[in-house]
């Protein structure tokens, strides 16, 4: 399969062919001044052959007709018929609000594209008109996709993407943080991952595109959770033309005393600062470089700056994760009480919280555990439908699962992993609960629990086999049990059935989860 992979510029046209059966590209090019009196079209095969020539683009059908003659060349080309590119990808800065990830492309999508030109009046004009001049030159029967630079940021939380301005503006303009380079912070954190061998949602990465265009990610959990960038791309670091993160005061403070329009403005911080502005040599880091090993102090001070941002975001990136869901601070939600009828399962000490909320009970254990803590407590009836609505309402870093009624329990499993929000389950606990028999196992590696067993099969039928980390007692005598641990493969154990009182045991839990927040 060969794909097409485009990117429109204003003025330009870049373009790669892919080889998808083994990743390799077959060639590349560029059209460049596209709408001037004379264009220059550049292409180059995986094999080094190469055509450039001076032409007049009008427009951007008349450069992917370029794209299109190269393609199909008798000298240059790598295809014989157009009928050999599968599919065409575009790349497109702003999705805004509307665009979380990558889609088909139809009249609709291209509305919504061309409704988001006022968030990026130069990028998004450009990216319309190279989809439409694809189709025109392609035809409509090549499937189409988009992928947004913004996309990867869409899952930043609200406290990470909104701005201290009067929230009307919000509402209005949709002003807000987007973030940028998202396919970038994407593949890198996903590869690094991948290189570390383990699970991106068990990872807090940080990532820097560093270029010309510089920005820096946190990802949480696989998830962009703040970046650098914001509503435009220049916010953040210092980069080539762009002058980052500064005061707005300082920038309508120089307005006022040169008698520069916004429109200037802009162009001065986009176009004329960064690097180049420090400098007044280049806005690229390889000539920066050498002026500062030939001792040029401007070129040390914009250096000096350059990696001291990019060492400021790293640092607040990792602290912000870090201490993403404030210091101590816990949610639990449980509408069960404790019943008459399970009394002589319960732990002693617990019998004299009869008629009393199992909420309550695990909150005065984990504050016996830790008096530190903040905890709130959500007197909910938990039920299938409330179940995301009470997820989506916090910024949770565990879920405690201690029910022991098997539709919501197995719903609040499966939506905590739609999340990615580490969630542990209790499966059961014995008649002499004991702290030191506590068995922390994956709920695919256990057998012979009805409550496990029940769970796992409505788990496979939801489509969800991920790991699942749950806690049994093992002081309850079931000689037919048997929980695969890393420490007792196979030996004869034991753990609670279906009609143990898993709420009960969520105390361990407590202590489990607080001894590793």
């Amino acid at each position: 399969m060969k794909i097409l992979v485009i990117n429109a510029g204003s003025s330009s046209l870049k373009y790669q062919l892919i080889d998808m059966d083994n990743e390799q590209m077959l060639a590349k090019g560029n059209c460049e001044k596209i709408g001037l009196e004379m264009g220059i079209f550049g292409h180059k095969t995986a094999d080094g052959r190469e055509k450039k020539i001076e032409i007049r683009m009008a427009n951007h059908t008349e450069a992917f007709e370029q794209v299109k003659n190269a393609l199909l060349d008798s000298e240059v080309g790598v295809i014989k018929d157009l009928s050999e590119v599968a599919a065409i990808g575009h790349r497109i800065v702003q999705g805004g609000a509307l665009f979380s990830e990558s889609v088909l492309v139809d009249e609709k999508v291209i509305e919504g594209i061309e409704s988001l030109i006022p968030l990026a009046p130069l990028h998004n004009s450009a990216h319309v008109q190279g989809i439409r001049a694809c189709m025109s030159v392609f035809g409509k029967e090549v499937p189409e996709v988009v992928v947004f630079d913004t996309a990867f940021h869409s899952t930043m939380p609200q406290k990470a993407y909104m701005f201290a301005v009067p929230y009307e503006y919000y509402e209005k303009y949709k002003i807000r943080r987007y973030g940028f380079h998202g396919t970038s912070h994407r593949y890198v954190s996903h590869r690094v991952a991948e290189l570390m061998g383990k699970d991106i949602k068990d990872l807090k990465l940080i990532t820097c595109h560093i270029g010309n265009g510089a920005s820096v990610t946190a990802v949480l959990d696989g998830k962009s959770y703040d970046t650098s960038m914001g509503f435009s791309p220049l916010d953040g670091l210092v980069m080539g033309t762009r002058c980052g993160a500064i005061d707005a005061s300082a920038i309508t403070f120089i307005g006022a005393k040169e008698g520069m329009s916004y429109a200037e403005l802009d162009e001065m911080m986009n176009k004329r600062s960064g690097v180049q502005g420090m400098t007044d040599l280049s806005s690229d880091m390889r000539d920066i470089d050498k002026a500062y090993n030939e001792g040029n102090p401007h070129a040390i001070v914009a250096r000096d700056m350059y990696y001291n941002r990019v060492k400021k975001f790293v640092g607040a990136y990792a602290a912000e994760m870090i201490c993403r869901a404030g210091v101590g601070r816990m949610t639990i939600v449980d509408a069960d009480t404790v019943q008459p009828t399970n009394i002589n399962r319960q732990l002693p000490a617990l019998h004299s919280t009869l008629g009393q909320k199992k909420a309550e009970i695990l909150a005065s254990r984990f504050r016996d555990i830790n008096p530190a803590l903040e905890l709130r407590v959500l007197p909910v009836f938990l039920k299938d439908e409330n179940i995301p609505e009470l997820l989506d309402d916090a910024a949770y870093d565990f879920v405690v699962d201690a029910i022991d009624t098997l539709a919501p329990k197995c719903h609040l499993i499966a939506e905590s992993m739609k999340r990615h929000i580490k969630i542990v389950s209790s499966m059961g606990a014995g008649a002499k609960s004991d702290i030191s028999q506590v068995r922390f196992a994956d709920i695919w590696d256990t057998y012979h629990c009805g409550l496990s067993k029940a769970v796992r099969k409505r788990l496979q039928k939801m489509g969800i086999k991920r790991k699942l980390p749950v806690v049994f007692s093992t002081e309850q005598a079931d000689p037919n049990a048997v929980l695969l641990t890393d420490d007792e493969m196979n030996k004869k154990s034991t753990c609670g059935t279906v009609s143990y009182m898993p709420a009960v045991f969520g105390c361990y839990l407590a202590e489990y989860v607080i001894k590793r927040l």
